[in-house]
């Protein structure tokens, strides 16, 4: 009697319909799929932040050089608007930005002429120009620029135009040094005008 039962036990366990056969393939299928599916949305993803984390460091670079290169320009800015009045502070009777064409240098101790807090930023060394060029241009007008090299890297380019009491001051400050500027330089301008 059990021997009977036996043969009859292997032919279920070992020979499989084929209804059930079709059902473990495409359930084999189907996960390969859904795998397939889950790692694209999940390269997807991680493609997303990379390239918003790419775009977030350019946007932190670009504000780190355009407020050091403010900074430039405003440093440069306060150091001209100073010097335009220190003949008065020191009591000498003229600036030392050319004012017309009967402007002259004067006695000015240039290495006193100093600009970032005393900080070593000459103007002018030693009577040796650093990029300083003073060009009176009629009676009642002059024009003097020169840049300032700062410490860290940054620099400005300052141009005081003084045309009878009306004086205006454009500094362009750069958030990399005066004599490499080149496409990857950023730039702020500052313009100031006084009536005095």
């Amino acid at each position: 009697m059990y021997a009977n039962l036996l043969p009859m036990i292997e032919r279920e366990t070992f020979v499989m319909p084929s209804s059930e056969r079709q059902t473990r393939t495409s359930k084999g299928g189907f996960i390969l799929l859904l795998t397939v599916l889950i790692t694209s949305i999940i390269l997807a993803i991680s493609m997303s932040l990379y390239t918003i984390t790419l775009k977030e460091l350019e946007l932190s670079s670009f504000l780190k050089n355009s407020a050091s290169a403010f900074a430039a320009a405003d440093k440069a800015s306060e150091c001209a608007l100073y010097w335009d009045r220190a003949h008065i502070i020191n009591g000498t009777p003229y600036t030392i930005f050319a004012t017309s064409t009967d402007w002259t240098v004067g006695s000015i101790d240039w290495n006193s002429v100093t600009c970032d807090n005393g900080a070593g930023v000459n103007i002018k060394l030693n009577s040796v120009p650093t990029g300083w060029l003073s060009t009176p241009l009629s009676s009642t007008q002059g024009i003097t620029t020169f840049h300032l090299n700062y410490a860290g890297g940054s620099c400005a380019e300052v141009i005081v135009d003084k045309d009878d009491i009306i004086t205006t001051i454009t500094v362009n400050g750069y958030n990399i040094d005066c004599s490499v500027i080149g496409k990857r330089a950023t730039e702020r301008t500052i313009v100031t005008t006084m009536n005095f």
